[in-house]
C-alpha cells in the first residue's frame, strides 16, 4: 500500500470484505492475504480515505491511498 508519492505505508489494515481474516502492513507498505478470487479488500487507515479493491488471479495487488485531509485538520 503507497501515498500518493509512492512511498510504503505502514500500518495500513487490509481486511477481506464480509469477514474478519484481515492483516496490518509491514513498515514498507507490503502486505500478505489469502483472499479468494473475486473477494473485495477493504484497505484503511488513520488519516487515509478508505477504499475497497477487487481481487484478481494475478496474484500481487498494488494499491494507493489518498490522505483524508479533512480528518486530518
Amino acid at each position: 500500500i503507497k501515498d500518493n508519492s509512492g512511498i510504503g505505508i505502514p500500518g495500513i489494515s487490509v481486511y477481506i470484505k464480509g469477514t474478519t481474516v484481515g492483516t496490518v502492513t509491514d513498515n514498507n507498505g507490503f502486505y500478505s492475504i489469502d483472499a479468494p478470487n473475486n473477494a473485495r479488500l477493504v484497505i484503511m487507515g488513520v488519516g487515509y480515505v478508505q477504499d475497497e479493491v477487487k481481487v484478481s488471479n494475478s496474484g500481487r495487488l498494488d494499491v494507493s491511498i489518498e490522505e483524508d485531509i479533512a480528518k486530518l485538520e
